[in-house]
């Protein structure tokens, strides 16, 4: 393996690691740069990968096109991820800075090979079209790969599965006469790909990085520009074929998306209590979260591996190779929902149970506590009863809450106690549960997609703040602040009264 592979890799992952590292214990108070912290990362990470790469004058001059550019797409999206600025400044950078890489970077896609054709003359050219279908290409894989970042580690796996695919492909078939690849394209495939994993390392559970619109936006502009230079454009099977299954589960994930909205006449499925997007799904159905990351980085490594196979055939005639795809592709598409299904069977075959470290954990009503407790003393044997102060008569009384960026107010004054609110998080971005107190937030809980957090009414609040046992404010009346991180999010709440 060159230097030019392994030392941006190296480089890469190790940087992303050690800022990774530092970023994942900001405190939730700090909001602003919790949201961007992932981003952050990557950006340092690629740029350092590069950066170490042994190029020439040439592809150095195009990787710093496509740094600067780079730059400007997270930029762009990590202000709106602090809450900043207007709705469709990001889009526009990501569109100028795909134009700018097009005429300064190189970057373009010329010509594809008609099917069942050989040699020269089965090239045809885009000619004055070419850069308007490139910059047109970039910008979709960029809109494709954002739309996957509100579950943490989610993108970045699947980044790194995408852009070591197109390292291998680079490295095995990129200097064929017919299929020669840039010189950039192996150093910014093992910088990315070292720099998705080093965001890896604190693993793919609920700590991990998330991107934000910045960082994923950046990460999928990446992604467009790497695969209109590491594309194979000597079969046309492949001029479509590689992008498509390298980007399989994003591309999945917006088809999802665009089902769950029509079927809820256009309206945000979340007011109808559906999921958006695929990870949504998988939580509700009762997937952990390093369960549904590590499903749905499953699926993109098989794809992917499909990709490498086809690949591998090059010289097979097109037809075999649909043919192959067309087995291959749709039994990993079914196997996946079908474990979905059986999923959500199992979680509805046992309402009221939860397993707690192997144990079985049963809920029951007050009174059963009670009828139970004397045939436990009686039985002799250990037993653990776990009791609200509160039996929620009155209750849940249920409402959907938008929660910006800026945060909302949720006032519980006039609820009665004694009695406890619990909050869903069916929005695809991270919510902080806290106390505005004047100007300053005091952060309690943070709320991933899927989870929920359960807040006790009390009667007196001032006091809450040194005993912890409920809110914590100075202030009068019996409220709570949400706030969210990355972008807005839906909030459910279910109030339970006496």
């Amino acid at each position: 393996m060159s230097a030019a592979v392994w030392l941006p890799a190296a480089v890469a992952a190790l940087v992303a690691w050690q800022l990774g590292g530092m970023l994942t214990s900001v405190p939730a108070e700090r909001a602003p740069l919790q949201a961007v912290a992932g981003a952050l990362a990557l950006a340092f990470a690629i740029a350092a990968g590069l950066a170490a790469a042994p190029l020439g004058p040439g592809p150095w001059h195009d990787a710093r096109v496509v740094l600067l550019t780079a730059a400007a797409v997270l930029l762009a999206g990590a202000w709106r991820d602090v809450g900043r600025g207007l709705p469709y400044v990001a889009g526009a950078t990501l569109v100028l800075a795909a134009v700018a890489v097009v005429a300064f970077g190189h970057v373009r896609i010329a010509t594809i090979k008609l099917p069942f054709l050989a040699g020269e003359g089965a090239f045809v050219g885009f000619g004055t079209a070419a850069p308007a279908v490139t910059v047109a290409f970039i910008v979709l894989v960029a809109l494709v790969v954002r739309a996957t970042d509100p579950l943490p580690g989610l993108t970045a796996g699947l980044g790194a599965i995408t852009a070591a695919t197109f390292l291998i492909v680079a490295v095995t078939r990129g200097r064929e006469s017919l299929a020669a690849v840039p010189e950039l394209t192996a150093p910014l495939a093992a910088a990315m790909m070292g720099g998705c994993l080093g965001l890896l390392t604190p693993g793919l559970g609920p700590r991990a990085l998330t991107l934000g619109r910045g960082g994923a936006g950046m990460l999928g502009y990446l992604l467009g520009v790497l695969a209109v230079i590491g594309t194979l454009k000597h079969t046309a099977f492949l001029v479509l074929g590689l992008p498509v299954l390298a980007l399989a589960v994003p591309l999945l994930n917006v088809l999802y998306m665009r089902r769950q909205w029509a079927r809820a006449g256009r309206s945000d499925p979340v007011l109808l209590d559906r999921a958006r997007t695929l990870p949504e799904m998988l939580l509700r159905r009762g997937f952990t979260h390093r369960r549904s990351v590590g499903l749905l980085l499953g699926l993109h490594a098989y794809c992917c591996l499909i990709a490498l196979v086809l690949v591998g055939l090059i010289t097979v005639p097109m037809l075999v190779k649909a043919l192959l795809l067309g087995l291959l592709l749709p039994a990993a598409f079914a196997a996946f929902f079908l474990i979905t299904r059986i999923a959500a069977t199992v979680a509805v075959a046992t309402p009221g149970t939860v397993e707690i470290l192997g144990a079985p954990i049963h809920t029951v009503t007050y009174d059963a506590v009670l009828a139970l407790a004397e045939e436990f003393v009686a039985s002799g044997r250990g037993h653990h009863l776990f009791t609200a102060d509160v039996s929620g008569e009155k209750g849940p009384v249920v409402g959907a809450v938008t929660v910006p960026q800026g945060g909302v107010s949720i006032d519980l004054s006039e609820l009665t106690y004694p009695g406890f609110c619990r909050i869903r998080n069916q929005g695809s971005y991270t919510i902080i549960v806290g106390i505005l107190d004047g100007v300053v937030f005091h952060p309690i809980e943070d709320i991933l997609t899927g989870e929920h957090y359960i807040h006790r009414l009390s009667e007196f609040i001032g006091s809450e703040l040194d005993t912890g046992t409920g809110t914590a404010t100075t202030g009068s009346g019996n409220s709570l602040y949400l706030r969210a991180i990355g972008g807005e999010s839906q909030a459910l709440l279910e109030v339970f009264e006496k």
